[in-house]
C-alpha cells in the first residue's frame, strides 16, 4: 500500500473551490510540487471520500462510495464515471462499500474502524477482513467506532515512518 505521505497526486473538486475559495489558494499555494487535478462536476468538495484509493505508483481502486450519513442525500454522492481520470491506467472496481476519508495507510498497515463491517453485512467478516488485505496488500487493522483512539468523529489518525498520531481537531 503507498502511505499517505507518498501519493503523487491531489484531487480538488470544482466545488471546493466554488464554495471555500480561501481553502483553495491555502492548499494550493502549501502543495505546490504536488500534482493537483480539478475534477469537474462532482456533487461534494471532499474528495477522499469517494476517490479511488491509490494502492501503488500507477494503481487505483475505486470501492463503492455509499455512506449511511448520506442517506436521504445521495445526490451529494459523485457518480463513479467522474472519478475515474485519464492517468489511472491501472483501474479496477471493487464491491466493498467503503469511504476513502477513512482509510490511513503506511506501507505495511490500514487502519479502517469497524465500520466497514456495518456497511458490508453481506460479507462475512473474516472474509472481507481477507479481501482488503489482498486489495491493500498490507495489513488491516480494525479500530472500534469510538474507541479511545477516535474520541470524536471527527477524529483524524495519521500514520508516519515512526509513530501513529491521533488528532481531535475539536480539542486542539
Amino acid at each position: 500500500m503507498i502511505p499517505d505521505w507518498d501519493t503523487n497526486h491531489l484531487f480538488l473538486s470544482d466545488r471546493l473551490i466554488q464554495q471555500q475559495p480561501a481553502l483553495f489558494v491555502r492548499l494550493c499555494s502549501a502543495l505546490k510540487d504536488v500534482p493537483i487535478d480539478i475534477i469537474r462536476g462532482t456533487a461534494d468538495i471532499w474528495c477522499r471520500d469517494f476517490m479511488p484509493v491509490q494502492l501503488d505508483e500507477d494503481t487505483f481502486c475505486k470501492f463503492v462510495y455509499a455512506p449511511d450519513y448520506l442517506c436521504g442525500d445521495e445526490h451529494t454522492i459523485t457518480p463513479p464515471e467522474k472519478c475515474r481520470l485519464p492517468f489511472m491506467k491501472k483501474y479496477r472496481r471493487e464491491p466493498i462499500v467503503l469511504d476513502g476519508g477513512n482509510v490511513v495507510a503506511s506501507r505495511t498497515k490500514v487502519i479502517l474502524t469497524d465500520k466497514i463491517y456495518k456497511e458490508n453485512l453481506n460479507i462475512a467478516e473474516p472474509r472481507l477482513l481477507q479481501r482488503l488485505e489482498e486489495v491493500f496488500q498490507a495489513k488491516c487493522i480494525i479500530i472500534p467506532t469510538g474507541c479511545s483512539l477516535s474520541p470524536a468523529p471527527d477524529t483524524a489518525v495519521f500514520p508516519s515512518p515512526s509513530a501513529t498520531t491521533v488528532c481531535d481537531p475539536l480539542r486542539s
